[in-house]
């Protein structure tokens, strides 16, 4: 069964017994067809759904060859999967809840948190940049805009980004 990852049964008397199941943590989910087709850790799909499920992100913009439920997803890129995952779970990490993940043609990415994108270009260096996400989270408020932390560079202690506000 592709939900779980592992269970086990433990007889605790002559007529009962106790089994434990753990199940595979959903990461990310891609829209193929008016669906929901969401991946594990592994990358692979394990539930299809026409609702999203909530604080579970939309990856947008990864090219694959098929998608096939109970099947690993094939991606054309090499290496885009594993930095899929290292966000997810740097972000997951760090308890920050994104809606939406977006790369675009040069692999760039763009994490959507309600009404605030956080541009986060390359991957290099993505852990201190969702640290720096991570402190300046709280302060987002009822913001709406573009935080930009392309820029992030772990050797400047007085590092200063910008916010592009959205205004209606």
């Amino acid at each position: 069964l592709p939900m779980i990852q592992s269970y086990s049964i433990e007889f605790t008397g002559i007529d009962s017994v106790s089994v434990i199941v753990y199940e595979n943590k959903l990461v990310g989910c891609i829209c193929y067809m008016g669906s929901y087709m969401y991946f594990d850790r592994d990358g692979l799909i394990v539930e299809s759904r026409t609702e999203p499920y909530e604080g579970i992100p939309v990856i947008d913009g990864i090219q694959f060859d098929q998608i096939v439920l109970y099947q690993k997803l094939s991606v054309t890129k090499e290496g885009i999967f594993d930095a899929v995952m290292n966000l997810t779970q740097l972000l997951s990490v760090h308890e920050i809840q994104a809606d939406k993940i977006t790369y675009d043609e040069y692999d760039m990415v763009t994490v959507t948190i309600g009404d605030v994108k956080v541009s986060l270009g390359d991957s290099s260096n993505m852990e201190g940049k969702i640290s720096e996400l991570a402190a300046m989270q709280s302060k987002f408020g009822d913001l709406k805009g573009t935080l930009h932390l392309e820029t992030y560079d772990e050797s400047r202690q007085d590092a200063e980004y910008y916010f592009d506000i959205e205004t209606d």
